[in-house]
Parts: C-alpha cells; sequence; structure tokens
C-alpha cells in the first residue's frame, strides 16, 4: 500500500486530465477541473476536484484516493472497465449496490434524500435499463457480461434496496422534525419518485 500511495504521490495532474478512481470503477472516466498542491505526511500531494459522469463533482486528495490517468502509458489500472472481465458475482453485487451519494453517512439526509430520489428516474424499460447499467458498472457495454435477463433481476434487487433506504430515510428526517425537507424533495422530485414517497410515507 506504502509503495502505491508513492507512485500517486509522484503522479502530478492537470487540470483537462482524464483519470480513473480505480476503487470506485462504476464512477466513470473522470475529468480534472482543479489541482492544487498540498502536503501530505511531509511529502508533496495534490488536492484536486474532480467532476465523473456517474458520480457527478468531487474532491479528492492524492495520498489517500487511488486515481490514475486514463492515458498512462501500458498501467494495467487504467484499462477500460469493459476489459477486465470482473468476475460475474463482483459485477452483480455492483449492480444491486445504492451509489455513495444516497447512502454517505457523511453527507447530509437532505443530501442523501435527494440522491436516493433520483435514482428512481431509472425503470425495466430497455433504454432505462441499461442506462442504469453503465451508470452502476461504468461499463461501456453491461450486455457484453450480462444478459438483459440478468440486469432486470439485479434491478430487481437494487430496487428493493432502493425502496428500503428511502424509507429509513424518511423516518430519519420524521424522527429529526424535517418534514420540510421531504415536501421540498418530493416538490422537485420525478413522478416515480414522488409516488414512492407517498407510498413510503403512508407505510411508516
Amino acid at each position: 500500500m506504502v509503495g502505491s500511495r508513492e507512485i500517486l504521490r509522484r503522479t502530478i495532474f492537470q487540470p483537462g486530465d482524464k483519470v480513473r478512481h480505480s476503487a470506485k470503477p462504476q464512477w466513470g472516466l473522470g475529468r480534472v477541473e482543479r489541482a492544487d498542491r498540498v502536503s501530505h505526511d511531509g511529502q508533496e500531494a495534490q488536492k484536486l476536484v474532480v467532476t465523473f459522469p456517474n458520480h457527478g463533482r468531487v474532491t479528492l486528495h492524492t495520498g489517500f484516493a487511488p486515481l490514475t490517468l486514463a492515458n498512462a502509458p501500458n498501467p494495467p489500472s487504467t484499462q477500460p472497465m469493459a476489459e477486465t472481465a470482473l468476475p460475474i458475482p463482483a459485477l452483480l453485487e455492483t449492480l444491486k449496490t445504492l451509489p455513495e451519494p444516497a447512502t454517505d453517512p457523511l453527507r447530509s439526509l437532505a443530501g442523501r434524500l435527494g440522491a436516493t430520489l433520483d435514482l428512481y428516474r431509472f425503470t425495466t424499460e430497455p433504454r432505462s435499463l441499461l442506462d442504469w447499467a453503465v451508470a452502476q458498472t461504468g461499463l461501456e457495454d453491461p450486455l457484453s457480461h450480462l444478459n438483459r435477463h440478468e440486469l432486470e433481476q439485479a434491478f430487481g434487487a437494487f430496487a428493493v434496496r432502493r425502496d428500503k433506504h428511502l424509507r429509513d430515510l424518511l423516518r430519519s428526517l420524521r424522527k429529526e422534525g424535517q418534514g420540510a425537507v421531504i415536501d421540498q424533495a418530493g416538490r422537485h422530485a420525478n413522478p416515480a419518485a414522488r409516488t414512492a414517497v407517498s407510498q413510503a410515507l403512508r407505510s411508516l
């Protein structure tokens, strides 16, 4: 681990660089928006602002985040995820896992609620199902690894987790007296999410 961190610290990222987060391949290919020099354990590092297509804008510290340049010569970890052939069980579990913005305990309840409601834009309609699989895994072509039936089954498990997570968030918000947050989020949510909120509140 120390050796890999030393390599990361020696990589100098510049705005405009394309990067991958090897621990979060489902985020996709990110673009460095800002790069600042910082110090970490007495050594030079960088604080980066990176925008990922499947995760949004995040701030990362190169002393901790395993980032690699997408155009670096011959590093295996920078190859597109579609070429790495993840084991099918691991790929299926990735599909079923709720994305970090919806579950990150360091985010506010309101932030997690908004991210969770956004997940209701996905359906089992063929185009939407494929978009969901791309967003979850970062694969350019999920159907090169899984068939339609497997995607539908994984989406069913994902939807169960999503619905339970929504109920838990709503219960916590009510407990903290943040009913206004629920109302506001519901007004800005897509129709499927608004229906899910109504059903979840009736079950609490």
